[in-house]
């Protein structure tokens, strides 16, 4: 399915956490759509004859470029540019290098962390709110311990610890735009981390000791954007040659590509649906041609192999 309503290219995407129809994307003109999908179960033929139209935001001054870069859901269904530590904490950064995490009530920062050297793209706390992951233009990324503190300690801010321990995963050599953590982990494993760069190339971390396991240089342009896919079985990235390359997370071996055309076809953002109740495993795809396309996963066999594993033996790469 090919979703045409934007009027520049679109940048991000995002499932809505609760109503599992709802997907918002966002374009460059600042310009937020929100889409009813077709219910499941839906056939092929329903899915080609929809034709349903989407609730547009659009209240940006219209003489300055929007670029709207960052979509996020939280568990109210409200849109905000953050990423949510817990229902009430949140984490920004930006231009200035450094992370702040506030508070809904609290018009200050509570916590103020420091080390990137230039400006920082983009956050993701890890699946259990313990580390947070940051990635800037300074070609670095760093995991920062946000875990819960013990009772001696004379950390005022619940559920944040000092950043004395963090980790700097060096080895691009450029920009460095994306962040992914492993949803899935093995037992007595360390956290997985992927990052995405200009540079061409994806590469894959142990995120506890900084040492790279995998780079993944399928990418012909830069790569704007990865996604575990929520079972923690497989990797997705796009980038600006327009290829969405998909990985297994077993042998980081390629297992599916696919181009969006030689129009504009940059892949800019990348969201992975799973919901088992419903029966649904798709991917949004925001496309630089102005065009949010769905992929169902269920239908690409070799997506559908029954043996495949999360990530296995760490092996470190230069």
């Amino acid at each position: 399915m090919i979703l045409s309503g934007h009027r520049k290219e679109v940048f991000v995407c995002s499932f809505n956490p609760t109503k599992h129809t709802l997907l918002a994307t966002g374009s460059k003109d600042a310009v937020v759509n929100l889409w009813n999908l077709p219910s499941p179960p839906a056939s092929r033929d329903q899915f080609a004859t929809w034709n349903g139209s989407p609730i547009t935001v659009d209240n940006y001054v219209k003489d300055v470029q929007g670029d709207l870069t960052a979509l996020n859901w939280n568990s109210q269904d409200c849109c905000l540019d953050v990423e949510w530590m817990d229902a009430t904490t949140f984490a920004t950064a930006g231009a200035d290098g450094n992370i702040y995490v506030m508070k809904t009530d609290n018009p200050e920062p509570i916590k103020k962390f420091s080390g990137h050297e230039d400006e920082i793209n983009q956050l993701k706390y890890n699946p259990s709110r313990t580390r947070l992951a940051s990635c800037s233009d300074d070609t670095t990324t760093r995991v920062w311990r946000v875990d819960k503190i013990d009772n001696d300690s004379e950390e005022t801010i619940p559920g944040l610890a000092t950043s004395e321990e963090t980790i700097v995963l060096t080895g691009h050599t450029h920009s460095v735009n994306s962040i992914g953590w492993l949803p899935v982990t093995d037992t007595g494993t360390n956290e997985i981390v992927a990052t995405s760069s200009f540079d061409c190339t994806v590469r894959v971390w142990d995120a506890m000791t900084g040492k790279c396991i995998k780079v993944l240089a399928d990418h012909k342009r830069p790569v704007y954007t990865l996604i575990f896919s929520p079972d923690g079985k497989w990797l997705a990235t796009g980038g600006g040659d327009g290829y969405l390359f998909i990985y297994s997370t077993k042998t980081w071996e390629k297992k599916w590509t696919w181009f969006a055309g030689l129009e504009k076809p940059g892949v800019f953002e990348i969201a992975w649906q799973m919901v088992a109740a419903l029966g649904l495993n798709r991917l949004a795809v925001s496309l630089e041609c102005r065009q949010v396309a769905i992929v169902d996963a269920s239908k690409i066999p070799v997506l559908q192999d029954t043996d495949q594993g999360v990530v296995g033996a760490i092996q470190s790469v230069p």
